[in-house]
């Protein structure tokens, strides 16, 4: 059998896999997949945790409602500065 690694394109590996009489289902030749979409709800739940961890650094709670979600990220990219204050 032909090595699949030695040919880049998909048609050629397929043109010689028929050659050779072995049968192809379709699934084995696109192996190329996007990367999966990130999900609202996982969005959600990420932001829901970082502010819950702002609030335990001693943030208050008034203040981190009203931030919206890129104030969160960058307050909590440096939390030693939140102890300090």
């Amino acid at each position: 059998m032909v090595c699949a690694r030695a040919f880049r394109c998909t048609s050629l590996l397929k043109q010689c896999i028929q050659r050779e009489g072995v049968t192809m289902s379709g699934k084995g030749v696109n192996t190329r997949m996007g990367r999966p979409v990130k999900g609202t709800s996982d969005k959600k739940r990420r932001e829901k945790v970082q502010r819950s961890r702002l609030v335990k650094l001693g943030v208050p709670e008034a203040k981190v409602n009203t931030m919206n979600a890129a104030e969160v990220r960058t307050m909590l990219k440096r939390p030693a500065k939140l102890v300090k204050k």
